[in-house]
């Protein structure tokens, strides 16, 4: 072995036998036989005793000889970020993973260069899923799991994750006035902070709960003063029902099926193929212009009433149609924010709605309204159609100060889905 060799062979040695100080200096000194190899090694060495400062330059001539190299891309990112060079980390930190979107530590300190740069939401998704990804393989479980170097990162990611989802949300209260006092429990519940649950068991919302709220069923139409202009309006809302109806056209399945199979899911028959389906003047929040220029008393109507209006879920207004012999199986609703309210048009003998295992029947021009976080059902055991407008409304236990903010705390929260979703990430490039 030539005396050129022998500080490379040293080092390796050391390093092996994870004597890292000691191998620091071997590498050191066999710099000019392995420029690349003791660039690489004394860079992270450095980042792994925080010595940030010191390890950019090294990291950086270690990355120059090895670009592919993941791992030194992936210490360059962190010690960049750590020394506030913000934008050599994201340079870096975004090829590490490209090259493994598995990196966890890569997308935790991407989440903080998101973070310098003014793009919380986006610093929080990739925060949510670095630690999703590190605690799949047991590490940032706790201290003991989390290597030193990586503590105040860690840490400083927890407290953030932690306080801005609940300050985010929380925005829209500021200077809003009035008792927002169960919106900001409804908050804390929606993000896991505080355990939310209906005093009456058999409400189960499958996805927001509102603390507060009178728990019940079945609301009196009187709780929704403008349900009488809706019975008003019966005929010309029947008269206009009718005609598209015999047009047959405007048509569709109230829900959406990937399967036949999954249609037995959702619904049963007592005859032919059931079938609900729908002639919506909203879907999903989003206006339907045709169908209501087709039906342009009843659109002007409903277009007029204080409905819950989120962007992009709610409404849903439509001419509801059940089949002869289709029955709607029990389900439950997303949130007690909501209550559905229906318009009886078209009723035979034979049809109901079933909330809380209690059977009501429509009626032509009267006006039914239940909160569908109780677990509800609907049949037609007719020979003939069952129509009915169905609308979702607010909960009549809101107040107008709530019922004012909600709409923009809801969008908060969608926000923040929508970006978690949109980072999430892919699966590795690398062979396992």
């Amino acid at each position: 072995m030539t005396a050129i060799a022998d500080p490379l062979a040293l080092a390796r040695n050391l390093a092996a036998a994870d004597r890292f100080d000691e191998a620091a200096q071997a590498y050191r000194d066999a710099r000019e036989v392995a420029p690349a190899e003791a660039a690489t090694f004394l860079g992270q060495h450095a980042a792994h005793r925080q010595r940030w400062s010191e390890a950019v330059p090294l990291l950086r001539e270690a990355a120059r000889l090895e670009p592919a190299n993941l791992d030194v891309l992936e210490n360059l990112g962190l010690a960049c970020e750590r020394t506030g060079a913000i934008v050599e980390a994201r340079s870096a930190l975004e090829r590490a993973l490209a090259g493994d979107p598995q990196r966890f530590v890569a997308r935790l300190m991407l989440g903080f260069v998101e973070h310098r740069q003014g793009r919380p939401l986006t610093a929080l998704a990739h925060m949510k899923w670095a630690f999703q990804q590190a605690r799949q393989r047991g590490f940032w479980l706790d201290a003991s799991t989390t290597p030193a170097w990586l503590h105040d990162p860690v840490r400083g990611a927890n407290a953030f994750m932690g306080r801005f989802p609940e300050e985010h949300a929380a925005a829209p209260l500021r200077g809003a006035g009035g008792d927002l006092i169960r919106v900001g429990a409804f908050i804390r519940g929606t993000l896991g902070l505080e355990r939310q649950r209906s005093p009456d068991p058999r409400q189960a919302p499958k996805t927001h709960y509102f603390p507060g709220l009178p728990p019940s069923p079945w609301f009196d139409p009187a709780l929704f003063p403008w349900s009488r202009r809706l019975e008003e309006a019966f005929p010309e809302i029947l008269a206009e029902y009718l005609s598209v109806a015999h047009e047959n056209a405007g048509f569709e399945s109230f829900l959406t099926f990937r399967s036949a199979e999954q249609v037995t899911q959702y619904l049963g028959t007592t005859g032919p193929a059931p079938a609900w389906n729908a002639f919506f003047f909203y879907r999903h929040g989003v206006r339907n212009d045709e169908n209501c220029r087709r039906c342009p008393k009843t659109a002007a109507l409903l277009d007029d009433l204080p409905l819950i209006r989120l962007p992009g879920a709610t409404p849903e207004i439509c001419f509801s149609i059940l089949t002869p012999g289709s029955h709607i199986l029990p389900h439950r609703g997303d949130s007690n924010l909501r209550s559905v309210v229906h318009l009886g048009l078209v009723v035979p003998e034979s049809c109901a709605l079933n909330v809380a295992g209690e059977a009501r029947g429509w009626e032509a021009g009267r006006v039914l309204a239940f909160d569908d976080t109780y677990e509800h059902e609907a049949w037609n055991r007719s020979e003939s159609v069952r129509a009915v407008l169905l609308m979702d409304a607010w909960n009549p236990g809101l107040t107008e100060t709530e019922k004012r903010v909600l709409p923009s705390v809801i969008s908060e929260f969608d926000r923040m889905g929508r970006e978690i979703e949109r980072l999430k990430p892919v699966a590795s490039n690398l062979s396992a």
